[in-house]
């Protein structure tokens, strides 16, 4: 009988995930406050913010 134990995640993991979304989290608002700040342009922040978004988002469903 095949063991089904791999497919789930363990304890490691969850704390890999909210690392991620914690930095996450954080990046994105370090862009925006550089954009705030006038360090980057509105097109630089929308295509970091885009990336980091999504990748957010991957970390957040695999947490859940």
């Amino acid at each position: 009988m095949t063991d089904f134990s791999e497919y789930y995640a363990d304890e490691n993991d969850a704390i890999e995930y909210r690392l991620k979304v914690v930095l996450f989290t954080l990046a994105i608002f370090a862009c925006y406050a550089a954009y705030a700040s006038g360090v980057i342009d509105v097109t630089w922040m929308a295509l970091i913010t885009t990336v980091l978004v999504t990748r957010w988002m991957i970390a957040s469903h695999e947490l859940m």
